[in-house]
């Protein structure tokens, strides 16, 4: 299928102005053209965006009691634009999504949809970023979310983008919540300490962190 997107009509997510930068661009990534200083950017405080991205995803998912089997970073060969990688994985297995009725899908699609937009629209502020590396994650999980909406919870291609709006609302709303954000921050600290986590474990964190409150020192913004 090829996934709806959520344009206007100057063709920018959300009213993001297209940014022109005023230094030359070096190179191309997710077809945005980047510059060096763009690049130096993103890889500043990439693995820290990367812990946060991931364990936004992992949040999502277990408010919304979504199994989750864990995360890891794992680190490849990758190209100059991609250098710390990190995956979640959760959710029941595809195919018992798929064997389920229609009604049911439309709720597991509907969650994977929600914990897609999660990674980029909820404490990593990816979606809202002018970085060109930023806007192609932006685009490749709202692609991924239209999927999930069409592959498992059979939207109609039509009704794909009001249902992803309503989603995306209620990302940003939720991931505006002090605790959800405590919740996001302890999770990546011991990501980015430990490096692998399973479910178990995930879960562990996150709800010492509903029991315990918010800890004085994240009154700072993520």
């Amino acid at each position: 299928m090829g996934a709806a997107k959520i344009r206007k009509k100057n063709g920018t997510y959300f009213g993001q102005p297209n940014h022109v930068p005023s230094e030359p661009t070096v190179g191309t990534v997710g077809g945005y053209r980047y510059t060096e200083s763009q690049y130096q950017e993103f890889i500043a405080c990439e693995e820290a965006v990367v812990a946060i991205h991931e364990s936004s995803h992992a949040v999502a998912a277990f408010l919304l009691k979504v199994p989750i089997q864990g995360m890891s970073f794992y680190s490849p060969e990758h190209p100059r634009a991609t250098v710390a990688v990190a995956v979640v994985e959760a959710g029941l297995p595809e195919p018992e999504m798929l064997a389920k009725s229609t009604d049911e899908r439309w709720v597991h699609g509907c969650e994977h949809a929600f914990i897609s937009l999660a990674g980029v629209y909820g404490c990593s502020r990816e979606g809202f970023s002018e970085n060109p590396f930023h806007k192609r994650q932006r685009d490749s999980h709202i692609d991924e979310a239209s999927s999930n909406l069409y592959h498992i919870g059979c939207v109609p291609t039509d009704e794909i983008n009001v249902e992803l709006v309503c989603l995306l609302g209620a990302v940003i709303q939720i991931f505006n919540k002090p605790i959800v954000q405590e919740m996001v921050r302890r999770l990546a600290n011991e990501f980015l300490n430990r490096r692998k986590l399973d479910g178990a474990e995930i879960k562990q964190i996150l709800q010492q962190v509903l029991e315990s409150g918010i800890s004085e020192e994240s009154g700072r913004a993520l």
